[in-house]
């Protein structure tokens, strides 16, 4: 054991070392707090997704004001820009007629419960079926009719339980396929979509095809709904053959 005399000489050099390190990096403090001010805070899926703006995994700043858009560089155009600004030129096809209907909403959740229907995810609806109409007819296998003559009764239907009211809608219109497709929203983070082809003729349901998706946002229906009609509706051995 060390007695008080040798112990001195010890807590000297210690201190010593201490000052040494000090004076040779004088900036390291400065540097961690600087690091550590710019680490930014883990946040679960549903926090990034509440606010597109705070997202900081987005991939493009579609509606996102430009004030809140951060250093990194985005697209900010919004929807599918490749197939939207792309003249698609079939040339002379036998594409088959085709009823698309608008997309139908299933709210299951607390907030649909409590709060009623909302604007934005109406306008996402509408959004999406427009979309899956020009998906389909960009593939240049379907000729989309025109829906309205009868838009009014089918938007006062409920297409998934009024007795095959869309294949008759479908079949008014010379449609040989009803497609028909719902959204069903358990909360705001936990939600599916839904895609279903009947035969206008028989009622026979050719196909119908499911995927779930996080996040309620115009990215998250977008997404699925393209991955849908890319890897099911018209991927061979799936969908539409």
């Amino acid at each position: 054991m060390l007695n008080r005399s040798q112990a001195i000489p010890v807590r000297l050099v210690t201190w010593a070392l201490l000052l040494l390190v000090a004076l040779v990096a004088p900036g390291a403090v400065a540097r961690a707090e600087s690091e550590a001010s710019h680490v930014q805070p883990i946040r679960t899926s549903k926090e990034r997704l509440r606010v597109k703006a705070s997202d900081e995994q987005r991939v493009d700043d579609c509606k996102v004001p430009i004030e809140l858009r951060g250093a990194k560089s985005r697209p900010d155009a919004c929807g599918d820009s490749a197939s939207a600004t792309m003249f698609v030129n079939c040339g002379p096809s036998t594409a088959q007629p085709v009823a698309v209907f608008n997309f139908e909403l299933i709210d299951t959740s607390l907030e649909g419960a409590v709060r009623g229907a909302r604007a934005d995810e109406q306008e996402r609806l509408a959004r999406m079926s427009d979309q899956l109409r020009r998906l389909l007819r960009d593939s240049c296998r379907f000729s989309l009719v025109d829906l309205t003559p009868i838009a009014s009764e089918a938007q006062a239907s409920n297409l998934q339980a009024c007795g095959g009211c869309d294949m008759r809608l479908a079949r008014r219109l010379g449609a040989e396929l009803a497609i028909t497709g719902t959204v069903q929203k358990v909360s705001n983070l936990i939600l599916n979509m839904n895609i279903y082809v009947r035969d206008a003729s028989t009622g026979t349901t050719i196909a119908g095809m499911s995927a779930d998706m996080r996040g309620n946002t115009d990215e998250s229906w977008s997404r699925t709904l393209n991955w849908l009609v890319r890897n099911r509706l018209l991927a061979p051995g799936y969908g539409l053959q």
